[in-house]
């Protein structure tokens, strides 16, 4: 089965497997480009007219095989798994610590959390500064602060162990797992990494064998880092152990 019988309500096209699907907090279901584009010039969802923002939106991951009875008639219980919210400029500190995950300090003592942002087509890991209201990441020898379209990791519902697994030269731990991408197709790892007795977080490009992290104007590059991996466990903590 590639397709489902459910219409996008803005596009009126049928879910196709391929298909990025969001819901809104209404329970309403779009594609995640015809929702997003709407959410530019409207707060409110567009089936019902509820208030939506886009922190409030969550992707749904949808089995498009055929279901069997479960033989032993027992529940399934569906997997937990982190997810991509998007952030919204009145977004409180108590919102973002109810689902984000914590890295620690930045250079002038800001709170910061795992996030990514958009930049000059690539999609980078990097780290959010709530007093600031925009994410660091690095790009092209420079640190680079962004406001526009920003997702931090939320972990409310995943049923994993955060932690940091030292590498180098390139090399990707076991239960890494990918936070971005350049507009080559290449894949990120959230990386963190030491510099002048400092913790910075930032990506790391198996490209180029190393990891780059922002500190003040710059990007620092550095063979030597920690990645960022998710190992399944029986209960959750919303801090990394740093």
């Amino acid at each position: 089965m590639s397709t489902l019988n459910i219409l996008c309500a803005i596009c009126s096209e049928y879910f196709k497997q391929n298909d990025t699907i969001y819901s809104t907090r209404c329970g309403h279901v779009f594609h995640k480009r015809c929702l997003f584009r709407w959410l530019r010039r409207s707060l409110t969802c567009p089936q019902c007219r509820k208030n939506c923002l886009k922190h409030n939106c969550h992707q749904l991951y949808i089995n498009f095989v055929e279901t069997v009875p479960n033989e032993n008639g027992t529940e399934i219980e569906f997997p937990k798994c982190y997810d991509w919210l998007y952030i919204e400029p009145d977004m409180d500190m108590t919102d973002i610590e109810s689902f984000a995950l914590k890295f620690g300090q930045d250079e002038e003592g800001n709170v910061i959390y795992a996030a990514r942002g958009r930049f000059n087509g690539d999609l980078i890991p990097g780290y959010y500064v709530p007093q600031k209201k925009s994410v660091i990441v690095p790009w092209g020898f420079k640190s680079h602060t962004t406001t526009d379209d920003i997702e931090l990791l939320d972990i409310s519902n995943d049923n994993a162990e955060y932690k940091w697994v030292a590498a180098t030269n390139g090399d990707i731990p076991e239960n890494a797992f990918a936070t971005g991408h350049t507009i080559m197709g290449d894949v990120l790892y959230t990386a963190r990494a030491k510099h002048e007795n400092m913790i910075l977080y930032g990506k790391l490009h198996q490209r180029y064998n190393s990891a780059y992290v922002p500190f003040k104007d710059l990007e620092i590059c550095t063979s030597t880092y920690e990645i960022l991996v998710r190992k399944p466990k029986k209960n959750t903590t919303t801090d990394v152990q740093l």
